[in-house]
């Protein structure tokens, strides 16, 4: 079961900070690829949201730069859905102007250690099992 974490609302010159470093850290987990998504609040008709935007990690940056100057994406304003291709790793700029990690418990440690040291107050979000089937 992934573990979910997730930060206080930062102001936007902490959100993109926060960039920088998600986008070193998805290098370093081993990522050329990424799957991003447009999500609630983002200035595109409704059926354009939640379709997959295949990326390379280099272009991260300039993707999510671009998306603002268009006036689609609006940092802490709307959300950014970002996975790795095989869906391991899971983070949501969200509009509520926080971060949300979801991944494996060893990598959630990494956020949440970094979170904490910036004053982040990082918490962790209790993820509800499916019912099982019987």
């Amino acid at each position: 079961m992934p573990t979910e974490i997730r930060c206080r609302p930062l102001e936007t010159a902490e959100l993109e900070s926060e960039l920088c470093f998600i986008r070193d850290y998805l290098t370093k987990a081993g990522g050329i690829s990424l799957d991003v998504m447009y999500g609630w609040a983002c200035n595109l008709e409704q059926d354009e949201l939640y379709k997959i935007h295949p990326i390379r990690v280099d272009q991260f940056l300039d993707f999510i730069s671009d998306s603002r100057a268009k006036g689609v994406f609006g940092l802490g304003k709307s959300d950014m859905h970002i996975e790795m291709p095989d869906r391991n790793i899971r983070l949501v700029l969200c509009h509520e102007s926080d971060i949300h990690f979801q991944g494996p418990k060893e990598e959630a440690d990494k956020f949440h250690s970094r979170w904490e040291a910036k004053g982040f107050r990082p918490y962790v979000v209790e993820t509800k099992r499916p019912p099982s089937a019987t």
